[in-house]
């Protein structure tokens, strides 16, 4: 009788916990939906944005379409959505949504903020600033060389080098890599390739085409000036990137001769995000090891042999990937 009776109450206990395990999977499965598109303080539409459901049991995100748009599946009550581009270190926004069952939730359009401080480098053939202020609406602080060397430096999560005649000293260049080493990303255009890899030398062979006054070795990228005045078919490698961009194929626009064009660069050092359809890389991005520890800061590069135009915009293609840039820095 006493075996009967514990068996009796074992198994009244066990129906309970399967019973409240039930229960808490109902009410995890009540979802709502929201949608809403992301753009720009200047209001274009952001693609590629990273769109996440802020402390969720489990994670819950999308990222937006080509027109900056997304739809969302996320549980009933408060919620808070964080919108980020990149590493969310200088673009993120937060917005609290209330979602309810069965019903299809709108958030207006949500600009995308900026989080943290970028700075420029001016120079004689480029001007990324005119996008990053003029056509995106962001801000960014205009540095001089001799600024590079200081502590100011990192007060900013992002600097951006313009293509330019500036003959660039080791100790310029060595600043530039201590400050990506310790989480600062970095973009430079065409002839700033000097600030990563040192000046041109005359010499036609790596390394002594260089003069070995960047922190990084001709082994893991070298260009010349050699490349012509044309538009080169091409194609974005990165889906990412063409999604923002609304195409895959494109015709990149080099309205002057000599460019830095790549001769060779280390394939584990970096992704090709767009190439020439001869297989000539037009644009890298550094890449970030999947065993990069999470507690240690990664530096960003992109190094485009394309750049905007000094006093007009680049064609459309050209600005788009360079907000692209920009956005994921």
């Amino acid at each position: 009788m006493k075996n009967l009776t514990f068996y009796f109450l074992l198994s009244i206990l066990g129906l309970t916990i399967v019973s409240c395990g039930n229960n808490s999977n109902e009410q995890q499965q009540v979802f709502g939906t929201i949608t809403g598109s992301v753009t720009s303080p200047s209001g274009v539409p952001i693609g590629s944005a990273l769109v996440t459901v802020k402390d969720a049991l489990t994670p819950i995100e999308t990222m937006t379409n080509g027109n900056g748009r997304f739809t969302l599946m996320a549980p009933i009550g408060d919620q808070v959505l964080e919108i980020s581009t990149g590493n969310g270190d200088i673009f993120k926004s937060e917005v609290a949504v209330t979602i309810e069952a069965e019903v299809e939730t709108a958030v207006e359009a949500i600009r995308l903020g900026q989080v943290g401080q970028l700075a420029f480098v001016p120079g004689d053939f480029d001007e990324i600033e005119a996008i990053i202020e003029d056509a995106l609406g962001y801000e960014a602080d205009q540095l001089n060389v001799t600024d590079l060397t200081t502590d100011g430096l990192y007060e900013y999560s992002g600097l951006f080098l313009n293509c330019g005649w500036e003959s660039v000293t080791s100790e310029v260049s060595t600043s530039i890599g201590a400050y990506i080493s310790n989480g600062g990303s970095v973009y430079a255009s065409d002839f700033a390739v000097s600030y990563l890899i040192g000046n041109l030398t005359g010499g036609y062979t790596c390394p002594d085409s260089r003069d070995g006054a960047g922190f990084l070795p001709t082994e893991k990228l070298c260009t010349f000036k050699n490349g012509n005045a044309e538009f080169k078919p091409a194609t974005i490698v990165d889906p990412n990137l063409a999604t923002f961009v609304g195409m895959a194929e494109l015709e990149v626009e080099y309205d002057l001769d000599a460019w830095e064009k790549i001769e060779s660069f280390d394939s584990e050092y970096w992704t090709v995000e767009v190439v020439s359809t001869n297989d000539e890389p037009l644009m890298l991005k550094r890449t970030k090891p999947s065993a990069w520890p999470s507690e240690t800061p990664f530096g960003n590069i992109f190094f485009t042999t394309f750049h905007n135009h000094p006093g007009e915009m680049a064609p459309d293609e050209i600005v788009k990937m360079l907000e692209y840039v920009i956005l994921n820095l």
